[in-house]
């Protein structure tokens, strides 16, 4: 491809991400003159994905340097944290995201009923102002596993 962008590099690292080859989107992310919070959220999500527990450190790392964050990079972090079973890591993160998301509250609705803290599930279920059926599932399945 004679003339790359940015929008070009994101494809190709989410292709190779979707794919599990993580480290190939790696070398094409240090290959972009400039990354975008795009490209640093593509491979944030790629490193969330990878088996053990250096792709979470990798993916920590990067958020942590970013330039520039958005909702969706914000929001990626924390689920993966919660799906790595790092509540407490995504609780840091959730508490220090500037504007919260339904997505980001329900991904720490998800950690807490994981772990059993309904009560704590409930008060932030109750901030949502417009609750979708993602976060009402949630909310449900952990009340009914208690």
């Amino acid at each position: 491809m004679p003339d790359r962008n940015a929008a070009s590099y994101n494809a190709m690292m989410s292709g190779f991400v979707k794919m599990g080859r993580v480290e190939e989107a790696k070398k094409v992310f240090e290959e972009m003159p400039r990354p975008n919070v795009v490209s640093y959220t593509v491979m944030i999500d790629g490193y969330m994905k990878m088996e053990g527990g250096s792709g979470v450190r990798r993916a920590r790392a990067l958020f942590d340097a970013m330039p520039n964050r958005n909702e969706v990079s914000w929001t990626v972090m924390i689920s993966g944290l919660v799906e790595n079973c790092l509540y407490e890591e995504a609780w840091e993160v959730f508490v220090r995201m500037p504007q919260k998301n339904v997505v980001a509250i329900t991904a720490m609705i998800t950690g807490f009923c994981k772990q059993g803290k309904i009560d704590e599930a409930w008060n932030l279920f109750q901030q949502i102002s417009c609750r979708d059926r993602a976060s009402w599932n949630i909310m449900i399945t952990g009340k009914a596993n208690v």
